[in-house]
């Protein structure tokens, strides 16, 4: 007569952990907001959509800490990237933050040519990019639903528009879910309007245009820990 082999439960088996990735795989970017809400709140959720910052990649995304003005903005990014560059030798868990990038508006502030201006004085030293959007950073919600050339003289010019169809948006709302499955639309709209303004101004950010898909197309290119779930070409 055999021996009678006693069956575990499946819930009694020796489980795995899944290994993170290792130090030498991660990577840190920062990304500084000029706004204390509507920037930030975007650039979270899509962190959290992504799985950003949970896997391979860290983006540490800052609003109200480092005030409204664009050329306060550059000087909180560059104090940042130099503190992480000091702790993160001796830390077990920050890395140095390998790109940094300035999110800011041109709308009518007086500090953003100066702002400009130092981070092309620190590139040589400090890996920054400025992310600039003519009026305003909400261009890059209204391109996921319509292609526009038209003008913007600021925020309050382009908002009747946006409602049109966001009826509920205000400055801080939360919009990433609804403006999620139009993403590859508003990656369109902004390579139009680039080639639109190439033939025509000489502006440094003409109007209207914003740099917010360069960044996005960052993001977008670090691994996504859930590529099952969905991908940029489908949305």
């Amino acid at each position: 007569m055999g021996r009678k082999v006693q069956r575990r439960h499946p819930w009694s088996e020796p489980r795995l952990a899944r290994k993170g990735p290792s130090r030498a795989t991660r990577r840190a970017i920062l990304v500084v907001c000029e706004g204390e809400k509507t920037e930030p709140l975007y650039f979270n959720a899509l962190k959290r959509d992504r799985g950003l910052g949970l896997t391979a990649v860290h983006v540490e995304v800052c609003g109200e800490e480092c005030g409204s003005a664009p050329i306060s903005v550059v000087r909180y990014a560059i104090r940042k990237f130099k503190d992480r560059a000091r702790e993160a030798p001796t830390s077990g868990s920050k890395l140095p933050f390998e790109k940094v990038y300035c999110v800011m508006d041109k709308d009518q502030h007086a500090s953003l040519d100066a702002a400009l201006d130092l981070i092309e004085k620190s590139k040589g030293k400090i890996p920054i990019q400025g992310i600039v959007s003519c009026p305003c950073f909400e261009l890059w919600f209204l391109l996921h639903f319509r292609y526009s050339a038209r003008p913007y003289h600021a925020y309050a010019d382009l908002q009747p528009d946006l409602v049109q169809h966001l009826p509920a948006y205000d400055k801080g709302a939360e919009v990433y879910q609804d403006l999620r499955p139009r993403m590859s639309q508003a990656l369109a709209h902004c390579e139009r309007l680039v080639a639109h303004h190439s033939g025509i101004s000489m502006d440094r950010f003409p109007n209207p245009s914003t740099e917010v898909h360069h960044l996005i197309k960052a993001l977008m290119a670090f691994p996504d820990p859930y590529p099952e779930r969905w991908s940029l070409g489908t949305v």
